[in-house]
């Protein structure tokens, strides 16, 4: 049967004719025509080639055969731009791999996972490995054009981005915007004259703000509209690492409010998306102003997680405000009267302003942190009894009363959760270092909390913020918090769902300290990256030593004899940024740090969460001080790898 299939294989390469042939007999007779009308078959036909063959519908999409022949030399440039020498078959694509064409200008490849699509210059490949007797053919949906130049260069050539332009250079971010592997979302000059004048001088006006929204617009990979989902959300190269979110629908595709307007504009160092509204990060909505205040409750609460009391005060007092600013005057009894069923303003008669209200709104809120009253006060009003009995336990009490400070205060369950009265009684001295830990000096709202914000707690360890849109959660190590901003007379209490324990040490130390790690950490030594796993943040998906014990004896052979392949398959489980469980949702995809940017896929579900399907976590959120570790029972294998290692049938 074998030998069969073997001479099968050989005749079938004999008879699949050459690749003008294979281009004919799949359909593609305009690629032919415009390839025989530019004078190229001749050289098509004399090497070896891959080409990537728009179909007839992506050729007409372009324009008329009278307007593409009218001048053949720049239809032979594009022509050619399609064709790369030598044999790519689809085993050899990899994201971001670049090639270069017979034009001598390169084209990119894509690979996206979540949406079963591989893109070259943002063309979708429809068809892959039609073979022939002089090489190859993949079949793209659009016609590629050549870009001019890079990113900056298609903003400087582009008079709808010259308020962008202006931008980018006052801030000097024209050098990272010539970076590879780049998306820009560019807002058009339209998109910043709808900020208004005031508010956009605002922005411009401090640099280092507007430096911050301008990176909100860039992703440090290319995202060609092929590969972007509905409820997308992508990191951003703002030094805070927010994120963007993606609404991908039949109408076309949302970036936050801003609409994609002109979509997949290819550049030599990624691509570029124009947008009709400006992004700025949700921290900075409140500092400028945006959006109605009637609205802010319902944003505050579902998009940043504010607890919706302090919404209501916000909202009582912003309407103060806005009646305070107003210059209308308001119907009172005095210069007011009733016509029909309607209260109509008689012009003359004494006005009102917003005066009294605003008056009675500072009376009232000043009334509440009075009476809200202290730390320990606070906590005990709130139910977090166990809190106040073990700082009182360990003689706590009069440290928190005596200074002004940010608790993050566990619930009762998450103590009772953590141990009895009597174990965590035993050894006070562990358990004043936990309470302290839960302490950080001065007042840190949520409206202060940044995406892996760190800041110093009373134990002298730090404790890092992260801030997940995607699920709606807000978590200090790891532990959400459920309530915002109780305030005190002398601080302020946010309420979380799970006890922090101080991290003992780094990854590396991590690692180095758990026995059921020992073979990751033979390894990690062994590709020579502890370095890089070191580095801030980090989160670890961490093979244990019954997972390596699982892997074929000669696939774990081979990782121990081909380093660069070991330091890849190790660099696989690294994600570089901070993932708690409370931020992982179900079909989210994580970019690794292995060469080739791979993506990890999550599956979450009441029974856990697994990774790639077949590793499963077994132990989640381990603090590091630089990150977090996540134990799983598989070592996880790039797909490109598959075929090398022997996988699957």
């Amino acid at each position: 049967m074998f030998k069969f299939l073997g001479l099968l294989c050989v005749v079938g390469s004999v008879w699949c004719g050459n690749l003008v042939e294979v281009l004919q007999t799949d359909g593609e007779s305009l690629l032919i025509k415009y390839v025989t009308a530019a004078g190229l078959a001749p050289a098509i036909l004399a090497g070896t080639y891959t080409i990537f063959a728009p179909t007839d519908a992506a050729f007409n999409a372009v324009g008329t055969e009278a307007e593409l022949l009218k001048d053949t030399a720049a239809l032979a440039n594009i022509l050619k731009y399609h064709v790369v020498t030598g044999v790519i078959p689809s085993t050899a694509v990899k994201n971001e791999l670049q090639l270069v064409t017979l034009a001598g200008t390169k084209i990119r490849f894509n690979t996206y996972s979540h949406n079963h699509a591989v893109t070259v210059e943002g063309s979708k490949i429809t068809k892959f490995d039609l073979s022939a007797s002089n090489g190859i053919i993949h079949v793209i949906e659009k016609v590629m054009m050549p870009p001019t130049g890079d990113i900056v260069d298609l903003v400087v050539g582009t008079s709808d981005l010259s308020t962008l332009l202006a931008q980018v250079q006052d801030v000097g971010l024209a050098s990272a915007l010539k970076g590879d592997g780049l998306t820009v979302f560019a807002p058009t000059n339209a998109a910043f004259a709808r900020l208004g004048s005031t508010l956009l001088r605002r922005i411009t006006s401090n640099k280092g703000l507007l430096k911050e929204i301008l990176e909100y617009h860039v992703v440090p990979h290319t995202e060609y509209s092929a590969g972007l989902y509905n409820r997308e959300f992508l990191r951003t190269l703002d030094r805070h690492h927010d994120t963007i979110r993606v609404h991908a629908y039949g109408g076309g595709i949302s970036i936050n409010n801003g609409k994609v307007t002109q979509a997949d504009i290819a550049a030599t160092n990624g691509v570029v998306h124009v947008i009709d509204h400006v992004l700025i990060p949700a921290r900075y909505l409140l500092f400028l102003g945006f959006g109605k205040f009637s609205n802010w409750s319902s944003f505050l609460t579902a998009e940043l997680g504010i607890a919706p009391v302090t919404t209501w005060y916000f909202r009582i007092f912003a309407k103060a405000v806005v009646s305070l600013r107003s210059s209308a005057s308001v119907p009172t009894a005095s210069n007011a009267e009733s016509v029909g069923a309607k209260i109509v303003y008689v012009p003359g008669k004494k006005k009102v302003k917003g005066l009294n209200m605003f008056r009675y709104c500072c009376i009232f809120l000043a009334v509440h942190c009075v009476l809200g009253g202290n730390l320990v006060e606070v906590l005990q009003a709130n139910g977090e009894s166990r809190l106040v009995q073990y700082a009182t336990a360990c003689g706590l009490a009069d440290t928190i009363l005596g200074g002004t400070f940010t608790i993050f205060a566990p619930t009762n369950a998450a103590f009772d959760a953590l141990g009895t009265e009597q174990e965590l009684l035993s050894d006070k001295n562990v358990l004043t270092t936990i309470l302290l830990y839960h302490l950080t000096n001065g007042v840190i709202r949520s409206t202060d909390a940044k995406n892996e914000l760190t800041v110093e707690s009373v134990a002298g360890m730090k404790v890092r913020f992260n801030i997940y849109n995607h699920n709606n959660a807000v978590t200090v190590e790891g532990a959400k918090i459920s309530k915002f901003d109780l305030d005190a007379s002398n601080g302020i209490v946010h309420v979380i769902d799970k006890v922090m324990i101080p991290p003992t040490g780094g990854i590396v130390d991590l690692v180095s300290g758990n026995k059921d790690l020992s073979t990751l950490l033979s390894l990690v030594l062994k590709a020579n990256i502890t370095g890089l796993v070191q580095s801030d943040p980090l989160t670890v998906f961490a093979p244990t030593n019954a997972a390596f014990s699982r892997l074929p004896a000669n696939v774990l052979n081979r990782l121990n004899s081909d380093t660069p392949l070991l330091k890849e398959v190790l660099e696989y489980h690294l994600v570089p940024h901070t993932e708690y469980s409370p931020g992982l949702y179900n079909r989210e995809y994580l970019r690794t740090l292995d060469a080739k940017r791979d993506v990890i896929r999550l599956s979450v579900s009441g029974r856990g969460v697994s990774v790639n399907s077949y590793g499963h976590v077994i132990k989640a959120d381990i603090p590091a001080t630089n990150g977090v570790v996540h134990l799983i029972d598989h070592v996880l294998v790039p797909l490109r790898y598959w075929r090398t290692f022997g996988f699957g049938k």
